[in-house]
């Protein structure tokens, strides 16, 4: 799913970069199956990454606060 999921952005401009790189392995990969994107596809392929990224990396913390809780 995220291209540096050992990583979790400790700011928002991490997050942003994250999120583009994700963003444009996305889009060249769309590319190389022949799909022609708009700018209105990009934006809400950017959006959904956004909202993807932020799940996981919370659901990361999680578990990483969980286990350092149990020790």
């Amino acid at each position: 799913m995220i291209s540096g999921e050992g990583e979790v952005p400790d700011t928002q401009e991490h997050f942003q970069n994250l999120v583009q790189s994700e963003l444009n392995i996305t889009k060249e990969a769309g590319r190389r199956l022949g799909v022609d994107f708009t700018e209105v596809d990009s934006r809400v392929m950017k959006n959904m990454i956004e909202v993807e990224t932020n799940k996981f990396f919370v659901l990361k913390r999680n578990k990483q606060a969980s286990q350092a809780g149990s020790q």
